[in-house]
């Protein structure tokens, strides 16, 4: 299949000139059936719902739990997770229970949860599942706490095979850095027999529309223009605010009140249409095989291969450095992922409690993780060349260590 990443999308003309002709038909079902051939899904058992962002799918289920369930009152998220996630939960009148992760993994350190939850059990809405770049979320772990608690299985970064009946819901999001890439978008599945109904109605159609504008800057000027002209047009735009970003400063900082969910408009089923139809019929790529295998020996521990990710993570010495020196080849790396995202590290804390001692397998894994973007678009000369930049860090900092 091909893999998708930020800053060097999949996104073509037939994205935009889809839009004008398709955009009065009906392509949810169509779509669907997409999602279901893609995830492996029966197309009978869930019911797709589609929002702007995979956040507001989030908030909207959230809603739906607590409204069945008004005494519990806490979610439970890994303390490697992302910002906007945490945002959905406060957003919803919630209350936040980090878990620190095991050592070197992005999955929940199966003791430490065992402790916490043990304290807050009858208090416990959901728990978030993350299966984030390439790590698949541990089905053992899944097995044991299914029949207890409401799962809900997050597929933003990374789509891997799972049992669509051991969770209450699954994330997935179309977003311009994730695998299925439309710019913009997320979904909720749910079971076809649960009686879900969406409190989501407003729908943002100038957010929808920025986002076609950012297609557009894409196609124009990050594919065509010479780099320095490319990165100074970007630089321009970005600061002018002409397209959305990936995270806003209000989720950065904690505005609840400014946050705005909302649900997708007939905007949004062409271009996922194009992006599923694209998805599917792409062939395995032997590029993210070879980068896989060629990088396997410095990931994480846990990482399972079969998995599809539009980031690779990597743990290395000094990564700021790795990630400066690949930026000078014009390879572009998550800034906001890599050295922020135990959450919520780089955000102020006027509502949550969050001691970032308490979570040390995260802090010490935020310290040391580097995420490479993996994008069909790299031939072998590029992924080579990325191999060898990380190798030669790599063995730079063995050579300054050994010297100390």
């Amino acid at each position: 299949m091909k893999v998708y990443s930020s800053f060097n999308q999949n996104i073509s003309y037939e994205h935009l000139l889809k839009i004008p002709f398709s955009m009065f038909i009906s392509l949810k079902n169509k779509n669907k059936e997409l999602i279901s051939e893609i995830l492996n899904l029966p197309i009978n058992n869930f019911k797709a719902y589609y929002y702007k962002s995979q956040r507001s799918a989030f908030y909207d289920f959230l809603l739906y739990l607590k409204s069945k369930n008004p005494k519990k009152e806490i979610v439970v998220l890994p303390s490697y997770t992302c910002c906007v996630l945490v945002n959905a939960v406060l957003k919803a009148g919630l209350k936040v229970e980090f878990i620190d992760t095991k050592e070197d993994s992005l999955s929940y350190d199966p003791k430490r949860f065992q402790q916490k939850t043990n304290l807050i059990s009858d208090q416990i809405l959901a728990i978030l599942i993350p299966s984030n770049f390439g790590e698949s979320f541990n089905q053992e772990f899944v097995n044991k706490y299914k029949n207890n608690y409401s799962l809900i299985l997050d597929l933003a970064n990374t789509l891997t095979d799972f049992n669509f009946n051991d969770f209450q819901a699954v994330l997935l999001s179309f977003g311009s850095n994730k695998l299925l890439d439309s710019v913009y978008g997320g979904s909720l599945l749910v079971d076809s027999k649960l009686n879900f109904k969406s409190k989501v109605k407003h729908i943002n159609l100038a957010f929808e529309i920025k986002s076609i504008f950012k297609v557009f800057n894409f196609i124009f000027f990050r594919r065509f223009l010479k780099s320095f002209l490319t990165k100074s047009i970007f630089y321009i735009f970005k600061n002018l605010n002409l397209f959305p970003r990936i995270i806003s400063n209000s989720e950065k900082i904690f505005l609840t009140n400014q946050i705005q969910y909302a649900k997708s408009s007939k905007l949004l089923d062409p271009m996922l249409n194009k992006t599923l139809l694209d998805f599917k019929h792409s062939e395995n790529s032997n590029k993210l095989k070879k980068l896989h295998a060629s990088l396997s020996e410095y990931s994480l521990r846990d990482l399972n291969v079969k998995n599809s990710t539009c980031f690779y993570p990597i743990l290395v010495d000094n990564p700021k450095e790795l990630h400066s020196k690949l930026i000078n080849q014009n390879i572009f790396t998550s800034i906001e992922w890599t050295f922020s995202q135990i959450v919520p590290l780089s955000a102020r804390l006027e509502n949550i409690q969050f001691k970032t001692e308490a979570y040390p397998n995260s802090l010490k894994l935020s310290k040391r993780l580097l995420l490479i973007p993996i994008n069909n678009s790299l031939d072998y000369k590029s992924i080579s060349n990325i191999i060898h930049i990380i190798f030669d860090h790599i063995h730079e900092n063995k050579v300054t260590n050994n010297n100390r």
